[in-house]
């Protein structure tokens, strides 16, 4: 194990060095002369690094500067090229040329020809290294591969280990949990998609009460499963730290992991039954298809770098909280439902019946942030399966606000939210208006977003665009559809 850690760190310095000697060659002496072809071929053969040269060396028709690379296609250095230093993530590396200073790999393997030279190391971390006779490796080369790990690589199947490279280099430095461009990811996604339909019949009742939360309560919900996060995160440390809590984590963990999961079933139940009511269509509403329809729904968003990474991120305080905000209030809402004063629910007269729209319950900051963060999310799928242009993000965020806002009054997230746009004189939300709101949007968020924030600070739940456009957002009941 020392020897396990003594390596490892030895792979930390190592790239450390490669990613600093930019910087530190602003400082160094002015470049020694060159060396011959001879007293290279003799540094090499002791095993000694040959000293550093701003020239270009005789032996090779091609010299790279530092080669630093994340993921994509093997880096291959020919016969009759040379590079500086040499940093790969995920990627194999085959050298047929030379490298003059440092060469150090993550999760990839690297071959050296028969030609192949490498000054320092290599430092190779989850690969493993292939020197063919007559190449040439500098002092102290690290190779900490999956072998030495236990033997992993005589258990897993090659193709696992390849996918989990690929899954590093496509997924998680790319900042999104599914890559959608690697078939195990989709196997893997399949399953827990069939995993999730186990819990939803199975906990069915829980499910439901979180999904009510989830459909009234959103914003509370978010904050509660954040509160609970950091609160279970200090106990979990607490019981680490003491010896009476080695006995108390595992149920601890028990917990949380089943907080997570039924949260995080009840959170896309939530997103395909919002999505059937608002398109009028009962058979999306059904809990099996409505889990099914929401889970393929925020597979697509995980798809979206960075975009995917944070909807990720977000389902899983939304779930909690809203698993601990039905539990904690079952007991009320059984003791008021079905009656309100003795009249059943069912026989209240709607509210667009009683009340012009602008009088419906007015939204604040928390509905807001979450049908934007919709919003957000399908733009950025949008933008990154048909125009795959970042700079026009702006201009087609623009676009589709004016658009949807003229249209319908709303947005895809205030859609699935039941949120609409109603003007304080009953006027119908047309192109100028939209305009006007849409240009005081910018204004709201050139102060820090704090025009943003002022619609959950004030009793007339305006944010400054609204201010500007006389407008307000409402929330429409559940069973109205805005399309």
């Amino acid at each position: 194990m020392n020897r396990l850690l003594n390596h490892l760190a030895a792979s930390v310095l190592s790239t450390m060095l490669i990613v600093l000697t930019p910087f530190a060659q602003d400082a160094e002496t002015p470049p020694l002369p060159k060396p011959t072809d001879d007293s290279v071929a003799v540094a090499v053969e002791k095993e000694t690094p040959p000293k550093k040269s701003s020239r270009r060396s005789r032996s090779s028709k091609t010299t790279y500067d530092d080669i630093v690379m994340f993921g994509g296609a093997p880096v291959s250095i020919k016969l009759g090229e040379s590079a500086r230093d040499v940093v790969v993530m995920g990627s194999d590396v085959d050298v047929d040329g030379t490298v003059q200073g440092s060469l150090v790999v993550v999760l990839g393997n690297v071959r050296l020809g028969p030609a192949g030279k490498v000054a320092q190391g290599p430092v190779i971390v989850g690969g493993d290294l292939f020197a063919q006779p007559g190449s040439k490796i500098g002092n102290n080369p690290t190779v900490i591969s999956l072998s030495m790990l236990g033997g992993v690589t005589n258990v897993l199947n090659p193709a696992f280990v390849e996918a989990g490279k690929r899954w590093v280099a496509e997924g998680a430095f790319r900042i999104r949990p599914l890559p959608h461009r690697l078939p195990l990811a989709w196997i893997v996604a399949g399953f827990l998609l069939l995993f999730f339909v186990v819990i939803g019949v199975i906990f069915q009742r829980p499910v439901t009460a979180s999904v009510s939360v989830l459909d009234e309560k959103p914003g509370s919900a978010l904050l509660v499963g954040l509160l609970v996060g950091f609160l279970s995160l200090l106990l979990v440390l607490l019981l680490i730290i003491s010896l009476v809590g080695v006995v108390v984590l595992p149920f601890v963990i028990c917990a949380l992991a089943a907080l997570f999961i039924i949260g995080k079933v009840s959170v896309y139940r939530y997103a395909g039954q919002t999505l059937g009511g608002q398109l009028g269509v009962t058979f999306l509403q059904s809990p099996l298809v409505a889990l099914v329809s929401g889970t393929l729904l925020f597979y697509l968003c995980y798809a979206v770098p960075v975009i995917g990474a944070i909807a990720w991120l977000m389902v899983a305080p939304l779930g909690i909280g809203a698993v601990v905000l039905a539990t904690l209030g079952r007991k009320k809402s059984t003791a008021n439902a079905g009656a309100v004063g003795g009249v059943a629910v069912s026989d209240l007269p709607s509210a667009l019946d009683v009340m012009p729209p602008v009088l419906l319950p007015r939204v604040g900051f928390w509905l807001r942030f979450l049908a934007t963060f919709l919003d957000l999310m399908l733009v950025g799928l949008v933008m990154t399966v048909l125009i795959r242009k970042p700079q026009w993000f702006l201009l087609a965020w623009a676009a589709y606000h004016l658009a949807m806002w003229s249209w319908k009054g709303t947005t895809v997230g205030g859609i699935i939210l039941g949120l609409r746009i109603v003007r304080l004189d009953g006027g119908a939300i047309n192109l100028p208006v939209a305009a006007v709101r849409l240009l005081g949007g910018f204004f709201s968020a050139a102060v820090f977003f704090l025009g943003f924030f002022w619609a959950g600070w004030t009793q007339e739940r305006q944010s400054w665009h609204d201010k500007i456009a006389g407008t307000v957002v409402v929330r429409y009941p559940k069973s109205t559809p805005l399309l």
